[in-house]
């Protein structure tokens, strides 16, 4: 089973932002120990966790488009 965990801040851009969001993400490594990954834009930040079981190389997290947005 994958994991995920956000906030959503006004001065996220500060610096323990993803200092935060790499304490939440290490606290679901229990949820997904294969990959984890960590977004942060504008005032959010998500942070997830992949367990591969049976999944297509493709799906590794954030999934961004062909501008990594």
């Amino acid at each position: 089973m994958c994991g995920i965990a956000g906030l959503i801040q006004p001065t996220l851009l500060d610096k323990t932002a993803p200092e935060l969001l790499e304490r939440m993400n290490a606290r679901l490594s229990h949820r997904g120990p294969d990959e984890g990954g960590k977004y942060i834009s504008g005032g959010v930040g998500l942070a997830m966790r992949r367990l591969k079981i049976i999944d297509l190389e493709s799906g590794r997290q954030p999934i961004t488009n062909e501008n990594g947005d």
